[in-house]
């Protein structure tokens, strides 16, 4: 938890709701205690005054960030980003390896059918 199980769970709804991710620096380590290796990749690390996570709202309109945190479901925390739907469809991969990282791919289909693939990387040294 603490700002890290936060700001993760934050990059998770921005990244789910096809938000620029600007600024991220995953965990150094990944515990898997914390997260499951189904989500690998999708953690951000809050370290002051170094490492934050940014991401901008492009859908150019009023963007509401809810989130609920669920005692009776496992301390589970749920980010949801409500807004205006800028795009027809967002996909997305499953972690891949690729020259060392963790990489987690989305494809964001516009409404006028043009495609965008974004990808965020992530490495981790192994704990010991």
């Amino acid at each position: 938890g603490g700002l890290c199980g936060s700001a993760t769970s934050l990059l998770r709804g921005a990244w789910s709701a096809g938000l620029d991710v600007t600024d991220r620096s995953p965990h150094s380590i990944y515990y898997v205690g914390m997260y499951s290796m189904k989500d690998v990749g999708l953690d951000a690390m809050v370290s002051l005054p170094g490492s934050n996570l940014v991401f901008k709202n492009t859908t150019g309109a009023p963007l509401m960030i809810h989130i609920k945190y669920d005692n009776a479901d496992n301390s589970i925390v749920r980010v949801q980003m409500l807004g205006t739907k800028p795009f027809q469809e967002i996909k997305f991969s499953e972690a891949a390896r690729e020259r060392g990282y963790y990489v987690r791919t989305r494809t964001i289909e516009a409404k006028d059918g043009t495609k965008k693939e974004e990808k965020l990387y992530s490495s981790y040294r192994k704990f010991m």
